[in-house]
């Protein structure tokens, strides 16, 4: 009877693995204490923000959309392929190393400064331990990378050297660690990963988007408002 059990037991779990997929997640928080949770799994990542809204990007596409359940709405946002046409002017950026950091999340890490025009923009910390151990983690920041480089053009000449400039620093994290916290030169903890899971297992439709919704573009999303408020 024992065995009997055992044998349904062990089944079952063999049934649930097998609908699941084994993710990385990467729980994060910002400067207002609000929690984010990222959920990497090969070439998808899903931001969770709380409540009936989430954004998919596929890491291999650069495709990015926006899920609001509550609305019934898929927003495309991807950035147009080549970018959006840059205004804004690339000031001069310095990364400086610090030295030692302390451990974030179970990894050790590497103080860095980032300067824009000689004025100290924000203070961070790179694991190169992070990246190593969790590979998904490295793929992600070099995406986000490149997809925050292709929206630089979007920023006006009015966009602070500062701003700009957070566009421009992903190639160091590819080089030189993870990005585990962020603080701002006001002192304040902008970004911070706060916990770090392997084999996390979410159901296999969790990177598909609803069938149920239809796909809109920003163009098509602000023609639909501009009808409801005519009428």
């Amino acid at each position: 009877m024992i065995l009997k059990t055992a044998i349904t037991s062990l089944l079952l779990t063999f049934s649930i693995a097998s609908e699941c997929l084994a993710a990385t997640k990467i729980v994060t928080t910002n400067e207002r204490k609000q929690q984010l949770d990222v959920v990497i799994e090969k070439g998808m990542a899903r931001f969770n923000g709380g409540g009936n809204q989430y954004q998919l990007i596929n890491l291999t596409t650069k495709k990015i959309y926006n899920v609001n359940l509550g609305q019934g709405v898929i927003l495309d946002a991807s950035i147009p392929p080549g970018g959006h046409k840059t205004e804004a002017k690339i000031p001069e950026i310095e990364f400086k190393k610090l030295g030692k950091g302390p451990e974030i999340a179970g990894f050790t890490t590497i103080q860095y400064q980032v300067y824009a025009n000689r004025v100290l923009c924000e203070t961070l910390f790179l694991s190169k331990q992070a990246s190593s151990k969790i590979p998904a983690m490295k793929k992600f920041i070099t995406v986000m990378g490149d997809i925050a480089k292709s929206g630089r053009g979007s920023m006006t000449k009015g966009a602070s050297a500062c701003r700009i400039a957070k566009t421009e620093i992903f190639d160091h994290f590819a080089k030189h660690g993870t990005l585990m916290k962020s603080v701002s030169s006001r002192g304040k903890v902008s970004f911070e990963v706060v916990k770090v899971e392997k084999d996390v297992l979410v159901d296999k439709d969790y990177f598909e988007l609803p069938k149920s919704l239809k796909v809109t573009t920003m163009k098509e999303l602000m023609e639909q408002m501009r009808q409801r408020m005519q009428k």
